[in-house]
């Protein structure tokens, strides 16, 4: 079963599922498009974090682009250049992996800090059973997914 957070704001209630956030983490298509997980940022509201993911996608992105293009596309990369893509390349998927893990809560966290308030936790097998619960508690039928 997974849990999904309530926050309510303004007659309106969201829900937001608790732990891993697939979406935050593919968005960065693991590493390989970073920009992807400062676009799901921005989507969610998340300005900060957004323009520090941002920075640091260019002060790992860029000189990852210059050793591949160094390489040359027809000619095989050195083992210190192959060396240097994992050292620019690892720090772009920890950027992934860690928006994954944290998307949800700084979302959540970020609602609290605009007013929402928070309604607690229901537990359900997906989100459409989650929404069910919520409306048989409360007795509305206004409800975004987030």
């Amino acid at each position: 079963m997974k849990f999904w957070h309530m926050q309510s704001h303004e007659g309106k209630t969201e829900i937001i599922k608790q732990g891993f956030s697939w979406t935050a983490f593919s968005s960065g298509l693991f590493g390989l498009f970073p920009l992807g997980t400062v676009i799901w940022m921005l989507v969610r509201k998340l300005w900060l974090r957004a323009l520090l993911w941002f920075g640091l996608s260019i002060l790992f992105g860029i000189p990852l682009r210059i050793i591949q293009q160094s390489a040359g596309a027809n000619s095989d990369m050195s083992s210190g250049e192959s060396v240097a893509v994992f050292i620019f390349l690892i720090p772009l998927i920890l950027l992934s992996v860690t928006t994954g893990f944290f998307g949800n809560e700084w979302t959540m966290l970020n609602r609290l800090k605009k007013g929402y308030t928070d309604k607690g936790e229901v537990e359900a097998p997906n989100e459409i059973e989650a929404i069910r619960i919520i409306q048989s508690q409360t007795n509305k039928g206004v409800f975004s997914r987030s």
